[in-house]
């Protein structure tokens, strides 16, 4: 059983006795209350002088004392059972904020090794893109070379395929839907290894 399991069975077993304590005293407050009406019917019989009343009267009297003992006691006994219950609470709700700072740590742990992850991935990537950068300008020369008249797309192709990729990420415009499929099949000007061209 976990820590916050223990109080909570403790602050089950304190909110019983408090409501034992609490009955009792209410158990007392009946009993006072229907001595009270006997209390009241017997004083007029006392203080003409019946010796029986005056004795019924005067037991009365002590029991009414020990009732009232009995009903003070009790409610003072709930009321410290009150108090342990509020510190058994507050307790709990440490316990609660240590295990949720707990996990908030190590999800930030994991956080930070997934952040690791992703930026070796965006080295990958920024390196890839240097790589295409420098094979475009090298196609493009080549295809000057041939006499051939090739489109300068790789700054609006790599922008355009980023914003696609990253668009839940970053606040850009809309983006063509062309761009939504893989970088190789958006670029018109690559060529599949042994494919025709």
């Amino acid at each position: 059983m976990g820590v916050a399991e223990q109080i909570d069975a403790e602050i089950e077993r304190l909110a019983g006795q408090r409501d034992e304590a609490l009955a009792r005293a209410e158990d007392s407050d009946r009993k006072l209350e229907e001595m009270n009406e006997r209390r009241i019917a017997l004083a007029p019989a006392a203080f003409t002088g019946d010796e029986a009343a005056d004795r019924e009267l005067l037991t009365l009297e002590q029991g009414a004392g020990r009732l009232s003992r009995k009903a003070r006691l009790a409610r003072n006994t709930a009321s410290e059972l009150g108090r342990l219950i509020e510190e058994a609470k507050a307790r709990r709700a440490k316990e609660e904020r240590r295990v949720h700072l707990g996990r908030h740590v190590g999800l930030s742990e994991e956080r930070y090794r997934l952040e690791v992850e992703l930026e070796e991935a965006m080295g990958g990537v920024l390196e890839g893109l240097k790589r295409l950068r420098k094979l475009d300008a090298d196609q493009h020369a080549e295809a000057r070379a041939a006499g051939l008249g090739m489109e300068h797309r790789y700054r609006s192709l790599v922008a355009s395929w980023l914003s696609s990729r990253f668009r839940g990420y970053l606040p850009l415009g809309e983006v063509d839907e062309a761009y939504r499929e893989p970088l190789f099949d958006a670029d018109e000007q690559n060529l599949e290894p042994g494919g025709e061209g």
